[in-house]
């Protein structure tokens, strides 16, 4: 269903064509595995709702140095890891040292008391920005939600990094669940998994 939201201020307009993309004056925010787009409850804001997943967004850059598109995000999963995965847009210098010329950059986002997470995008700084957003390893199976679902950026020597996923089951009796990345670069075979109460396993 067509939606479309104007901000009264100075962002321009966003048009909600489907589900699956959103346009702007100048290119396009392009969604993978999401269930909805939805208007957020403050004038500046767009919310996706992940569905316990990710997302992969695509959108071009703006004339105002200063606009920031801000992301609201929903559907999230207490336990598991919440990220975003920049694959290309601004980095300022703190960024760029720290991750020694890398040229993916990574941070594990924290989640409100509603399950909400918010992520600013500078589209005023880049003509382009790339981002993955969301679970980057999500678990399915009855007992899903309860696990704990850890995944970890290790920095290795040279730019290079690696994943490193855990898994922990707090409850009382053993859980089975199925689990598999969502961010394509986190080296991980989809596989079932069978917990022991109170068992923590690494899986990468």
């Amino acid at each position: 269903m067509e939606r479309e939201w104007r901000e009264r201020k100075r962002l321009g307009s966003f048009s909600y064509a489907s589900h699956r993309q959103v346009t702007n004056h100048n290119g396009h925010f392009s969604f993978r595995d999401l269930v909805r787009v939805e208007c957020g409850t403050a004038p500046a804001q767009i919310g996706l709702c992940l569905a316990g997943r990710a997302a992969e967004i695509l959108v071009g850059g703006h004339p105002d140095p200063s606009m920031v598109l801000p992301l609201r995000l929903g559907g999230l999963k207490r336990r598991w890891t919440v990220a975003v995965q920049q694959l290309e847009g601004w980095v300022n210098a703190i960024e760029k040292n720290q991750t020694s010329g890398e040229s993916v950059l990574y941070s594990e986002l924290g989640i409100d008391a509603q399950n909400y997470s918010a992520v600013p995008v500078y589209v005023g700084r880049a003509p382009r920005t790339h981002l993955r957003i969301g679970h980057p390893v999500v678990a399915a199976g009855r007992d899903a939600e309860q696990i704990f679902v850890q995944v970890t950026k290790l920095h290795l020597a040279a730019g290079k990094f690696m994943f490193h996923v855990a898994l922990n089951n707090p409850l009382e009796r053993s859980v089975d669940v199925d689990v598999w990345p969502s961010f394509p670069d986190v080296r991980l075979v989809r596989q079932h998994v069978t917990l022991g109460p109170g068992e923590h396993r690494v899986l990468v």
